[in-house]
C-alpha cells in the first residue's frame, strides 16, 4: 500500500471532492532515489452508522472502514473495520470512523484501480514484470504471485500491518532471525530478473518457489514475535497475512 501522506482538511469535508484527495500514496520503485506517487485515497470522517460516500461512477470503488477501537485485549488500540469487528475483537468502538477508498495510478493494479492494495508494486520495486489482471484471474496463481510479492517486499523494508508493535530494530532478536532469510531472497533477485527478461517461466517459477519458502519462514518469525507480545496480536498478524494472500478471505484491514 505504500506510505500514506494525509491532508486532514481534505479528510474532514462533508462531501467527497474528487479534486481534493485526503491521502497521497508513495512507494519505492526501481532505482529511483525518492518514492514515487502511485495513488491517491479519498476519505471522510463519519458516524459509524453513516452510509458510504458517493462520488465515483458505477459500483467498482471498494470503500473500507477505519474505526478507532480501544481496550482490545492483548493489543490496546487499533483501527478496526467497523463496530462489529471492534466488538468481535473485544474492544470498545470509537464514536467516529473514516470511510476510505484507494485510487491507484502509475503502476496498473491487476486487481483494479480501486482495490484495497496493489500486488504489482513489489514487482516494479525490484525490477520485475508485474502481474496482470489475467494472472490474477486464477486463484491458485494469484495466491502464488501475492506470496512472491510479499517475499520481494522484504528485500527493501516492506513489513506487515501492525509491525510497529514488534521490536524490529537491527539488534533485536527478530531482526537477527530474519536477516539471513531476507538475504537469501535478495540474492535471488538478479536471477529472477534474468529469468523474467529471458521469458524463462520454468526458471522463474523455480526461483519464485525458493523465495516464497524463505518468506514463509519470515512469516513464522513475525507470528512468533507477535505471540511473545500476546496471543491476540498473533491472531491479528495471521489475519493480515491471510488477507494479503487472498483478498477475498479474512480481514481487509489497512
Amino acid at each position: 500500500m505504500g506510505e500514506h501522506w494525509i491532508n486532514e482538511r481534505n479528510l474532514r469535508g462533508e462531501s467527497l471532492d474528487l479534486t481534493r484527495p485526503a491521502y497521497l500514496m508513495f512507494y519505492p520503485l526501481g532505482n529511483s532515489p525518492e518514492p514515487t506517487l502511485v495513488g491517491t485515497a479519498y476519505g471522510t470522517v463519519q458516524l459509524p452508522e453513516a452510509r458510504l460516500p458517493d462520488g465515483f461512477a458505477g459500483n467498482e470503488d471498494e470503500w473500507h472502514i477505519h474505526l478507532p477501537c480501544t481496550r482490545v485485549p492483548g493489543v490496546s488500540t487499533l483501527l478496526a473495520e467497523g463496530v462489529d469487528d471492534c466488538r468481535a475483537l473485544g474492544g470498545e468502538p470509537g464514536t467516529n470512523r473514516i470511510a476510505m477508498v484507494h485510487v491507484w495510478m502509475n503502476v496498473p493494479n491487476p486487481d483494479g484501480p480501486f482495490a484495497l492494495d496493489n500486488p504489482a508494486l513489489p514487482y516494479v520495486a525490484v525490477g520485475l514484470t508485474p502481474p496482470t489482471a489475467d494472472d490474477m484471474a486464477y486463484p491458485e496463481r494469484a495466491h502464488w504471485l501475492r506470496a512472491l510479492g510479499l517475499a520481494l517486499s522484504e528485500t527493501y523494508g516492506g513489513t506487515p500491518r501492525l509491525s510497529s508493535r514488534l521490536e524490529l530494530h537491527p539488534d533485536s532478536t527478530f531482526a537477527q532471525t530474519v536477516a539471513p532469510m531476507r538475504e537469501q531472497i535478495t540474492r535471488l533477485l538478479p536471477r529472477l530478473r534474468a529469468a523474467d527478461s529471458d521469458g524463462n517461466a520454468t526458471e522463474f517459477e523455480r526461483l519464485g518457489d525458493r523465495a516464497i519458502a524463505e518468506w514463509e519462514n519470515i512469516r513464522e518469525a513475525y507470528l512468533d514475535a507477535a505471540l511473545a507480545r500476546s496471543p491476540e496480536l498473533r491472531s491479528l498478524f495471521q489475519r493480515w497475512f491471510e488477507a494479503a494472500l487472498d483478498p477475498m478471505h479474512g480481514s481487509k484491514m489497512d
